[in-house]
């Protein structure tokens, strides 16, 4: 799921340390002192983790302990993580326990006993998960979600569903219109019929499609990729919308409206503020601009590595502190609207769809569809801790006599 490239160095086997124990032991590297499971065995698990890391040069160490709680088998190595965390330090170890919560068909119920135990076996060694991932056929209500919470000491934003879902495909470019999402844009700009709107980043054309049909407006959408320009092109056919295979840097013209929608993700923290002032070189003097994007609540200029390289190349997610110092001086902030806590969500029932017809997409493989799953979950993830946020925010140029702007919720 990670895209890394692993050899017999990531499998680490009981039989593999009590041989490097005891080769140790025979060299003498013990100085004659008792061979014990605490500290040898132990330190000698901990040590594979901190070489796998630096042969790696990774910034994170996902370790699999395998097996169940409680087993006599994996004792050591769950005392290993232990000590291993007191070692690294609070905030640098992250605890996360799958666990099921089986159905009982006769009484139609979860049951959450099986991981209470489980979790009470784990506080015992000294072990408190930060992270619940519960394996389950059914959907984890709130009172279970909050009973698991409350008895096993995680926090409730933590306690993750994995459900077997049946789902259809089709309904995935449609979720965020079913949502309400298109229209609440539009009334956030303030469309009127006869306006000119630019759409950065069009993608399929979705939005432009609507926006034409519904508010009777003239859409320009642009993106660079000849796929989503082929797409928004057939999906727009018959309506007063223009779709161009063109980076934003290279528009010209004058537009009343100005959108982008998932695009500011990619534009990267060095070329805000070459995005902004391109904007500002195409909407008019008395126009009004609207970004949508997946934002983080820190400062950052570069982003995880895996997702430098996989998904999103050079692009950030932006904090509300970048976009504001990028915007600051020609732009005014008129409305800031969150709706992060919703997304978790929506992204659940994009992999839901997925999963359940993936075998009607054609041309990719399991590598392309892990590395998909592992991109979609851990960003639900992240929307789920509260970590990422998606930020609709709305411009006015500065130093410009506007109405006052009423938000739109």
């Amino acid at each position: 799921f990670t895209s890394t490239k692993l050899t017999r160095f990531n499998n680490l086997t009981s039989g593999q340390v009590y041989q490097r124990v005891l080769d140790k032991e025979r060299r003498g590297d013990y100085l004659g002192k008792t061979v014990q499971v605490i500290p040898h065995v132990t330190d000698e698990i901990q040590n594979r983790i901190r070489e796998i890391a630096e042969k790696s040069d990774a910034d994170v160490v996902i370790t699999e302990i395998g097996g169940t709680i409680g087993d006599i088998e994996g004792l050591p190595f769950v005392e290993a993580i232990r000590e291993f965390a007191l070692n690294a330090g609070q905030g640098n170890v992250l605890f996360l326990h799958v666990t099921f919560i089986p159905y009982i068909k006769a009484a139609g119920e979860l049951k959450t006993k099986p991981t209470q135990q489980g979790v009470a076996k784990l506080r015992e060694i000294g072990i408190t998960p930060d992270v619940l991932v519960c394996r389950c056929e059914k959907p984890l209500n709130k009172e279970l979600r909050q009973k698991l919470s409350l008895f096993c000491n995680v926090q409730y934003e933590a306690v993750i569903e994995e459900i077997d879902v049946e789902h259809s495909i089709y309904e995935v470019p449609l979720m965020l219109q079913r949502e309400g999402l298109d229209d609440l844009i539009c009334r956030k700009l303030g469309l009127e019929p006869g306006m000119r709107l630019l759409d950065i980043g069009c993608g399929w054309g979705g939005f432009a499609q609507f926006a034409a049909s519904r508010y009777d407006v003239q859409v320009t959408g642009i993106s660079p990729a000849i796929e989503q320009v082929t797409l928004a092109r057939e999906n727009t056919v018959g309506l007063p919308v223009t779709i161009l295979q063109k980076d934003y840097r290279e528009m010209e013209g004058e537009f009343d409206r100005i959108t982008s929608i998932g695009m500011m993700e990619h534009v990267g923290p060095r070329n805000l503020g070459t995005f902004f002032e391109t904007c500002d070189r195409l909407l008019v003097d008395n126009g009004m601009m609207l970004h949508h994007t997946i934002g983080s609540n820190e400062w950052k200029t570069h982003t995880d590595p895996w997702f430098d390289k996989y998904i999103f190349p050079g692009g950030v997610l932006p904090s509300l502190g970048q976009i504001s110092r990028a915007a600051e001086k020609v732009w005014s902030i008129e409305d800031v609207h969150n709706f992060g806590p919703d997304y978790d969500r929506t992204l659940m029932a994009w992999h839901a769809n997925i999963s359940e017809r993936w075998d009607e997409i054609p041309h990719y493989g399991d590598h392309f569809r892990r590395t998909w799953e592992y991109y979609l979950l851990g960003s639900a993830a992240g929307f789920r801790v509260r970590a990422l946020q998606l930020f609709q925010v709305v411009f006015t140029k500065a130093k410009q006599r506007h109405p006052v702007y009423e938000a739109v919720r």
